[in-house]
């Protein structure tokens, strides 16, 4: 999704994502983990190829996690899987949630609200937002997610570079 994000410049989270994946930034200094799933959707292609090329020459990590990776990582989560269904996140979703598990993200980043509770879709209007998908991606996995301007801050934060 913040691939997607990165290029779309009316989109108000388009620019904590554009900073999240410059990687002639000298502040990112984190690895970026994309799933297959990501990979096969056939508008990025060219994109994330550039920007594959783009991580290569700065020396910068990237991983792509293989849908046999996400598959096995489900089969070995199974009862988390099921929580995640009963917690209202469509399949497409968990697989992603899978994907990170499987490239061993620290951070899942994303301005889609099922992976912070998929029942404030039906909610929109509400002012405080659920947590209940995040709060259990954190406990059972260890990954933390958060919108893009949130992880571009927490990560800018941990950046050994920063220090303006």
């Amino acid at each position: 999704m913040i691939f997607v994000l990165s290029l779309n410049q009316g989109d108000s989270h388009s620019e904590p994502c554009r900073a999240l994946l410059d990687v002639d930034s000298p502040s990112l200094t984190w690895s970026i983990i994309i799933s297959a799933i990501t990979r096969a959707e056939a508008t990025l292609h060219e994109y994330l190829d550039q920007l594959e090329q783009r991580c290569a020459l700065q020396g910068l990590e990237w991983i792509e996690v293989p849908q046999t990776a996400i598959a096995a990582t489900m089969k070995q989560q199974r009862q988390l899987k099921a929580k995640l269904d009963q917690a209202g996140m469509q399949s497409h979703d968990i697989k992603q949630v899978f994907a990170a598990v499987a490239g061993q993200a620290a951070l899942f980043v994303t301005r889609d609200r099922d992976f912070f509770d998929p029942k404030d879709k039906a909610q929109r209007a509400k002012k405080s937002r659920g947590t209940a998908v995040s709060r259990l991606l954190q406990t059972e996995l260890g990954l933390t997610a958060l919108f893009p301007a949130e992880a571009h801050a927490r990560l800018l934060a941990l950046s050994p570079d920063d220090a303006s």
